[in-house]
């Protein structure tokens, strides 16, 4: 009975069920329902050799309901994309700091070739030395531009 309803009147089905006397089960009639569910469970095969099989399939598939595999995907989608994230790392910029740069080889070779090939057809070499630096600016000074029409 709910306490905050304790001044509500009891019906007459309530006041017959209080005044009834709750009497044990009749020990033949016990010993028959537990014969009958032993049977029951007997015919359907789950015998008490096998329950804990039972109890322990619905325990895994319950772990394995759809939130969980949902996060246990996400955790392994994030760890592979973590170990393709390693794994494709260009290498560190200390290992290239005594290589000089891929370009300057590249026109360093392209002279050599040039050199060679002048030599070997007796003419000047037809390349232009690589481009001069450019003086520093002064602070502040912007280069103009000057329209042409």
């Amino acid at each position: 009975m709910n306490p905050s309803s304790k001044a509500e009147p009891e019906s007459a089905f309530e006041s017959r069920l209080r005044r009834q006397v709750i009497r044990p089960v009749p020990v033949q009639w016990r010993e028959a329902i537990l014969q009958e569910a032993a049977a029951a469970a007997h015919r359907e095969g789950e015998t008490p050799s096998n329950q804990h099989v039972v109890r322990r399939s619905v325990n895994l598939l319950r772990w394995f309901s759809l939130p969980r595999l949902g996060w246990l995907g996400l955790g392994a989608t994030w760890g592979l994309i973590l170990a393709l994230h390693i794994a494709g790392q260009p290498e560190p910029l200390s290992d290239l700091a005594g290589r000089p740069p891929a370009a300057s080889e590249a026109w360093a070779a392209w002279t050599q070739n040039q050199r060679e090939l002048a030599r070997l057809l007796d003419t000047e070499p037809a390349f232009a030395p690589p481009p001069a630096s450019r003086p520093p600016r002064q602070q502040g000074s912007l280069p103009r531009f000057v329209p042409t029409a």
